[in-house]
């Protein structure tokens, strides 16, 4: 009798592992079919980050200040930001939002186009699980085609199927990062790290002690950088960031 009690446990978590395999790629099929993107962001930022879903219908509030003023001096002198010793700073909080963003995300290697990517620290465990251009409508008509390139993204994660470790980095020529937008600049306090001024985000993960969720936000050779943590060392987290400023 426990033998076959045995066998038929075996025989459920198999079928088990095959059903949930078999969804898995119905969903990535679906992903890459869809015209629209669900665009998760989990954010780990202060209270003055507001992540916004960008759909049918709905505009960008007039009254929100975007990412537009990144590079805005607050409590770090001149002096200060011409040293060689990096300042890290983190605002508190914890906001995780999910932003529907009417988008159409196109696969593309970007290591290709950009040298920066090969470049970047890769925490341990995570690899590139994807990369491609995000598309917009360029004047908003929802009869359009998705024809304007908005932005371009960067998912590494690790291969476990439920909560999973990842990081996503955003950049884009635009004013702001589509779907995620700063109210309040004057609030947060800045990093300085290769001399560059950025804003840091932090929050405790408490499913995982001694990871975090993080954000930051930055500007580069023209680009405006929104990097997003799940699940990471404070530590790799960091070295993340460095990476992209110092190349």
């Amino acid at each position: 009798m426990e033998n076959n009690d045995l066998k038929e446990k075996v025989r459920k978590n198999v079928k088990e592992k095959i059903a949930v395999s078999n969804i898995r790629k119905e969903f990535d099929m679906k992903n890459k079919n869809n015209t629209k993107v669900i665009y998760a962001i989990l954010s780990t930022c202060a209270v003055s980050i507001l992540c916004v879903g960008i759909i049918i219908n709905t505009k960008f509030p007039t009254n929100i200040t975007n990412d537009s003023n990144l590079a805005k001096s607050n409590s770090i002198t001149q002096e200060e930001k011409s040293t060689t010793k990096d300042i890290i700073v983190f605002n508190n909080g914890n906001l995780q939002c999910m932003a529907d963003i009417d988008a159409n995300w196109k696969d593309a290697n970007l290591k290709e186009e950009f040298n920066f990517i090969n470049k970047i620290y890769v925490p341990k465990g995570l690899e590139l699980a994807r990369q491609g251009k995000i598309y917009v409508k360029p004047n908003g008509n929802y009869s359009e085609e998705y024809s304007k390139l908005r932005q371009y993204s960067l998912i590494y994660s690790t291969k476990s199927t439920e909560d999973p470790s990842q990081v996503e980095i955003i950049f884009t020529k635009e004013q702001n990062i589509l779907g995620c937008m700063i109210p309040d600049e004057e609030q947060m306090q800045n990093s300085i790290i290769n001399g560059k001024e950025i804003k840091l985000f932090k929050g405790e993960y408490i499913l995982d002690e001694g990871k975090i969720v993080g954000n930051a936000f930055f500007e580069k050779d023209g680009y405006k950088f929104y990097i997003n943590a799940h699940r990471i060392e404070e530590e790799e987290f960091i070295n993340v960031v460095k990476s992209i400023l110092n190349n």
